[in-house]
């Protein structure tokens, strides 16, 4: 999936790179994740209507790593929804 160029973010953790993107297309909110360079799997998680801040796409991206998620790999990491997975205080 090319990510569109209006609206895509990036974030640094642990000195990598990665771009984001958030949807709004009924009936959730889908947040898009991937490595900014090269091939990579895209990580894909939904949210009920809310804000998408960078401390909640750093934990995206940390819970799906922790459950698997391979940046290197291809295709799609779909992490269902997440808001009960994630501190949405910050």
């Amino acid at each position: 999936m090319a990510f569109p160029k209006k609206g895509t973010r990036k974030i640094t953790i642990e000195g990598n790179v990665y771009s984001y993107f958030v949807a709004l297309p009924e009936p959730f909110l889908t947040v898009y994740v991937q490595k900014a360079e090269g091939k990579c799997a895209l990580l894909i998680g939904y949210f009920d209507s809310q804000t998408i801040t960078p401390h909640i796409i750093r934990q995206v991206i940390e819970l799906g790593i922790a459950n698997g998620w391979h940046e290197s790999d291809t295709g799609e990491f779909r992490m269902g929804h997440l808001d009960d997975k994630i501190d949405k205080t910050r």
